[in-house]
This record gives structure tokens, C-alpha cells and sequence, in this order.
């Protein structure tokens, strides 16, 4: 049953891998033990079942999600990290430890987001990173000395580093480099180590137990309230950005939120300065950058736009949507010889994606290779089936009739007319069908 409800964990919240490292911290705590280290390792195999029963859990779980996602970790790295080495990432992570202890510690300020302009990555050995190691090497003499007098502490100590090593980004990257939501399981570290600390007090010093009660008790007062007063930040979306905003101005995303809303306002230029702001703070961050170049289309900033697709589809090459609008800038710009090469990569990197074979076909004819062109468009048509748009029918249609094959022009000009809305450019079926009629050609769209 544990393996199964192991694996059920996992489903829901990967930091549940935990759970048999956790089970040996509770073990070596456990009231009535004790005889040190191989007692400890005894009663641990002695509990080989459970142990081995969560292996064959993780192990299912590991299968289930590479058949799902075909990676047993997460895709993308934390866009501040993106494109970094395996050290920055390990300075990052050892920074952030110092925030781990102030939000267990003393919360009082809470940041829905941590991204650059709140925190920031860190290459190097700098003073951010020295903290850090002094708050785990402070946390590492604690566990030492309070082993044996206090095992309760040394336990939620060792639970907190425990359960909080899969988001930490220590081994990989997770997609974020602090989120507060990621300390609720190893927070319960905290409450250990203060369960130990009492226990100590109320068997050496009984009357100072009752005074660390009495503060206890108002510290959580005090924790109560400011749950309390932060609630509400979390009334919306709107509610958690404005907070952001006022509290931290400075932060990447406030800036793109910003040029989102000035964009909608119509204060163009205005948005597009605070989505310059935003990478400068962000430059690895895809959907970011992809957004920006939709906006300086809609800008008619074609060439701009271009270059920033092209620097999108190469933060993350899995994604086709940056590669196949950059193809579609290209055509449009009627760079044929760069869009070609563009379209011919997405096809191939993407090939069950309809739109990369549109443009491949768009560009191949632009290029001149009008057999190549009817090609990609069959396949464009194939993979979109009965959901096809019918301007596909009309661009197959004035393929043939570049071929020199006016009857299958008119076949292919009949379903376009079949599947077009009423009234939908009406002249431009009627010249495609005067031309085949006519027998002529028609100049590539």
C-alpha cells in the first residue's frame, strides 16, 4: 500500500521523491530508540520492505513520466539560469539560503514573484554566495552539536535540507530559483526543530520552558497575523500584480505586465520600452522575447521582429512557434533564400506541425521552386485535414496553374469555394478562376 501511495504522491507533487529519506529521519528520532548510529541502521533494514516498496513506486513513477514527457526532470531551466553552466546554477542555489532562513524565520517581507530585479543569478563566488555557505555550514554545526541532546532539532533540521533538495536547484535546475510555495513541506522542519528545542528546556530548565512557551505563543500570534494580512494579495491575478508592482518595481515582471497593459492602451511605443526593460533583465527568457516580436509586428517592425524570433528559437529549439513565425517574417520581408533555410529547418525539426509545411511551401515558391512549393503545400493540406483553411486550396490552386495544369487548378479552386465563408475574397477567387479559364499565369502571392 505505501508504494502505491508513493507513487499516488508523486503524481501530485514531485518534492513526495522525499518521503524514504524523511521515513530514516523520523526512525533515528523515534521515541523509545536509540544505541547510536548501527541501531539506527538496523531498525532502518529491519524496514526493508517499506524502503523497497517506494523504489518500485519511484520506479513506476519515473516510467509513467518519461513516457509522458520523455525527460525524467523539467524542460526548461529557471530563465535567469537559461544558458548558464553547472556552476552559476550552484552559486544561485547556495545564495538563496539565507532567504530559505528569513522566510522561516522572520517573513515579514513575502514576494509573490523572485526574478531578477528581486533576485538575481550569480556566476561567480561573490558575497551572496559566502552567505549562503554560512547559513549551511551555521546549519551543519547545529545538527552536530544537537545530535545527541537534542535529537528533535537535529531531525527538523535534517528534514528542512532534506525535502527542500528538489527545488532547490543543487543537482538541476527547476524552472525557478525561489518560489514560497516550495518551502510548505520543508517548513515542517521548523516545527520539529522547535518541538526539540522545547523538549530540551522542559528537561534541563523547567522555568525557562514555561517563559520560551509564553514567546512561542506570541511569535505565532505574530505569524498568524501576517498570514492574515498578506491573504489578500491572493484575491486575483490583478490583486497579486498590483502588489508586485507596488512593493517591487523593480521586478522583470512587473515591467512585462506593464508593457502588456500599455500595449492593449494603445501607448505603443511606451509598451515596447517596457518590454526592452523586461530583457534587459531577462534576456533568456523565451515567451518574453517571442511576445516582444509579436509586438513590434503588430508595430509593423518587421526586421526588428525578425531578429528577435530568431533569438527566441534559439533559447529553446523545441518549441516551434518562434522558428515558424520567423519563417513567416522572412516570407513577408521576401528574404526567400533566409526564409527557405528557416521553413526547411522548422519542417524538419517539426514535421507533423501544418504551419511549418505553410511556410515552407510559401517560401519555396517565393524562392522560384514551384514543384517543391506544391509539395509542402499537399503535405501542409494532409496533415490539416478536413479543418484545413481554404486560402491552402487557393495557393495549391495557383501552384498548378504555375505547372501548367489549369484542370487540377479548377479542382483544387472548387474546394476552395466549398470551404470558404460567404463572401470571403470573392475577387480573388474570381481572378484565380479568370486566369484558369483563360488558360494563363498568375504572379506568386
Amino acid at each position: 500500500m505505501i508504494g502505491l501511495l508513493y507513487f499516488l504522491a508523486l503524481g501530485s507533487k514531485e518534492i513526495g521523491v522525499t518521503l524514504p529519506f524523511v521515513l530514516l529521519i523520523v526512525e533515528a528520532v523515534r521515541p523509545g530508540t536509540g544505541g547510536g548510529w548501527r541501531a539506527w541502521a538496523a531498525r532502518a533494514l529491519d524496514r526493508w520492505r517499506v524502503y523497497a516498496a517506494t523504489a518500485v513506486g519511484l520506479a513506476a513513477y519515473m516510467v509513467a513520466r518519461m513516457l509522458v514527457l520523455d525527460t525524467p526532470l523539467g524542460n526548461d531551466p529557471a530563465p535567469f539560469l537559461a544558458g548558464e553552466g553547472t556552476a552559476a546554477r550552484i552559486w544561485t542555489a547556495i545564495a538563496v539560503w539565507p532567504e530559505y532562513a528569513r522566510l522561516l524565520l522572520y517573513p515579514r517581507e513575502l514576494v509573490a514573484d523572485y526574478s531578477p530585479g528581486v533576485l538575481s543569478g550569480h556566476g561567480t563566488f561573490d558575497g551572496a554566495v559566502a552567505a549562503g555557505l554560512a547559513v549551511g555550514l551555521t546549519s551543519a554545526a547545529l545538527v552536530a552539536l544537537s545530535w545527541r541532546v537534542a535529537p528533535l532539532v537535529a531531525a527538523g533540521i535534517g528534514w528542512f535540507a532534506v525535502v527542500v533538495l528538489p527545488v532547490s536547484n543543487l543537482f538541476f535546475s527547476i524552472g525557478i530559483v525561489l518560489a514560497e510555495r516550495t518551502l510548505y513541506l520543508p517548513s515542517v522542519g521548523l516545527s520539529i526543530a522547535a518541538a526539540g528545542v522545547t523538549a530540551l528546556l522542559l528537561e534541563r530548565r523547567p522555568a525557562a520552558a514555561r517563559g520560551a512557551a509564553l514567546v512561542g505563543a506570541m511569535l505565532l500570534l505574530l505569524l498568524a497575523g501576517r498570514t492574515w494580512t498578506r491573504t489578500p494579495t491572493w484575491e486575483s491575478s490583478a490583486t497579486v500584480l498590483a502588489t508586485l508592482a507596488a512593493e517591487h518595481p523593480e521586478s522583470f515582471r512587473v515591467q512585462w505586465v506593464a508593457a502588456d497593459r500599455l500595449l492593449r492602451a494603445g501607448r505603443r511605443e511606451e509598451g515596447l520600452e517596457r518590454f526592452r526593460l523586461a530583457l534587459e533583465m531577462m534576456p533568456a527568457h523565451y515567451q518574453l522575447r517571442f511576445q516582444y516580436a509579436r509586438a513590434l509586428l503588430t508595430a509593423g517592425r518587421l526586421t526588428e521582429a525578425a531578429g528577435q524570433l530568431e533569438l527566441a528559437s534559439r533559447l529553446i529549439p523545441e518549441h516551434p512557434e518562434a522558428a515558424i513565425l520567423l519563417a513567416a517574417v522572412l516570407v513577408q520581408l521576401e528574404q526567400w533564400e533566409k526564409a527557405l533555410d528557416v521553413a526547411e529547418d522548422a519542417a524538419g525539426r517539426f514535421p507533423e506541425h501544418r504551419g511549418a509545411w505553410h511556410q515552407l511551401a510559401l517560401a519555396r515558391g517565393g524562392a522560384g521552386d514551384v514543384a517543391g512549393a506544391l509539395a509542402a503545400r499537399r503535405t501542409s493540406l494532409a496533415l490539416g485535414a478536413a479543418s484545413a483553411h481554404w486560402l491552402q486550396w487557393v495557393h495549391l490552386a495557383e501552384l498548378h496553374l504555375r505547372l501548367g495544369a489549369p484542370d487540377e487548378a479548377g479542382a483544387a479552386l472548387a474546394h476552395a469555394r466549398a470551404t470558404a465563408p460567404e463572401g470571403a475574397a470573392v475577387p480573388a477567387l474570381e481572378e484565380l478562376a479568370a486566369a484558369i479559364e483563360g488558360g494563363g499565369g498568375l504572379p506568386y502571392r
